[in-house]
């Protein structure tokens, strides 16, 4: 796509389209529901875990500290940190190396296309969980997990000794 006029321009206007929607939401960010157990469970085991998301890592930063899951997330990795985000790999290798892991050690929970592609692509092993739209039964069948909650993938972690 080429863009007419300025690149600054173009960047002011993002940003000040990013900063008034992000002015418009709820006071507080809704959230998957039982992420919080989820994302609790997960700390209680002492296992690492980073949200990995196409947003820039400020906004995504900013809606996290505002929901409900503020306190139990600490590494997020938006797509302002790699050249190309998802449904390219370069945002989750780029999370799995801060991290210290191989993306292969990962397990990346997706509900788009974009980011089961990505997540795919660098090697994780994937959970989907759907949202409002569906991906694609060749893309959601290479998927290690397929499942319609956070609940349930609890469960099913619990029962393979993930």
């Amino acid at each position: 796509m080429k863009l007419v006029g300025s690149e600054s321009l173009f960047a002011t206007i993002q940003e000040d389209t990013y900063s008034t929607f992000f002015a418009t939401l709820n006071e507080r960010t809704p959230v998957k529901q039982d992420a919080r157990d989820f994302l609790r469970q997960l700390c209680d085991l002492e296992i690492p875990f980073a949200i990995v998301t196409n947003t820039k890592t400020g906004h995504a930063r900013e809606r996290i500290e505002n929901s409900d899951i503020g306190e139990l997330v600490g590494e997020v990795f938006g797509a302002d940190l790699v050249s190309r985000g998802k449904p390219d790999p370069s945002l989750y290798l780029h999370a799995a190396e801060m991290l210290g892991v191989t993306p292969g050690a990962c397990l990346a929970i997706e509900d788009s296309t974009a980011g089961v592609t990505a997540a795919l692509g660098a090697g994780c092993d994937v959970a989907h969980i759907p949202d409002m739209t569906p991906i694609a039964e060749e893309l959601s069948s290479r998927c290690k997990h397929f499942t319609t909650s956070l609940t349930r993938l609890s469960v099913e972690l619990g029962h393979s000794g993930v």
